[in-house]
């Protein structure tokens, strides 16, 4: 029995250390330049597919978009504003980016 609550011991010793490993660290903010990448990334995907954000799925020719259409359009305290710029159709979208690089919002202007 004194094995077994060894064994136990050890394990969710080892499942507690990891959980608490994988959030270390993981709190770094992101830069404009990340951000961008991101933004360029997600609007190429959207292209393709709804990716569940308001915006839907985009027009086929987002997919033909180069990343130099994308620049941060605003910086706020926590957050970046990313702006893509489609010329085929004259269509913007805006993406807001948090600091830790999770998107908050996606809007269109076209």
């Amino acid at each position: 029995m004194k094995k077994f609550t060894a064994v136990m011991f050890l394990m969710c010793s080892m499942f507690y250390y990891s959980h608490v490993m994988a959030h270390v660290g993981g709190h770094n903010e992101i830069t404009a330049s990340q951000a961008i990448e991101l933004a360029y990334t997600t609007t190429k995907k959207m292209a393709f597919k709804d990716m569940g954000y308001g915006t839907g799925k985009l027009d086929e020719s987002w997919s033909n978009v180069e990343k130099s259409n994308f620049s941060i359009s605003e910086i706020k305290s926590n957050n970046y504003v990313v702006k893509g710029v489609n010329e085929n159709n004259g269509e913007e979208i805006l993406l807001t980016i948090d600091v830790e690089g999770l998107i908050i919002d996606i809007s269109m202007n076209k």
